[in-house]
């Protein structure tokens, strides 16, 4: 594990169980931090892409047994035999904040804030251009004053 940390947690049941989280080595700490958001984010996320994630990440995750002895959360039955869903987002949040430091004291709610000003321009002028282009008439209208032919014949 690299530079492990031990940290305490109550689950659902008020019971304290710790566990120790490490620092991710480079390629699944970019994996996860980069996609972890946005597939987990309501409506647009992927969960079963963001479930592979966060099982990235609990390999980096041990429970310290009541015998002291340290278990790797390396496998789905593993971390379903002990974290229940409470621990289980606050491990995830913790991995996060311990592996990019950028999710300390709020400051990915200024960036995600950022975005969301920028998002709202973009979507703005991507409906509004839509708009446009949606409202605008194909041909113009002939300037022609006399009847078709093809009027002609229907009369």
């Amino acid at each position: 594990m690299l530079e492990p940390k031990e940290l305490t947690l109550t689950d659902m049941n008020g019971v304290a169980k710790t566990f120790v989280i490490s620092k991710m080595p480079y390629y699944p700490a970019r994996e996860v931090i980069s996609q972890f958001i946005p597939t987990g984010s309501p409506k647009i996320g992927d969960y079963r892409e963001n479930e592979k994630l966060s099982q990235i990440m609990f390999r980096y995750v041990s429970i310290v047994l009541p015998e002291g002895q340290k278990l790797a959360l390396t496998t789905p039955t593993l971390v379903e035999n002990h974290v229940d869903f409470k621990t289980g987002i606050l491990l995830e949040k913790a991995m996060l904040e311990y592996n990019a430091g950028f999710f300390d004291y709020g400051a990915i709610s200024n960036s995600l804030s950022g975005f969301a000003q920028t998002a709202q321009v973009w979507i703005t002028k991507i409906l509004t251009d839509s708009q446009a282009r949606s409202s605008a008439k194909e041909k113009q209208a002939s300037t022609n004053s006399k009847r078709s032919t093809r009027s002609k014949m229907r009369s």
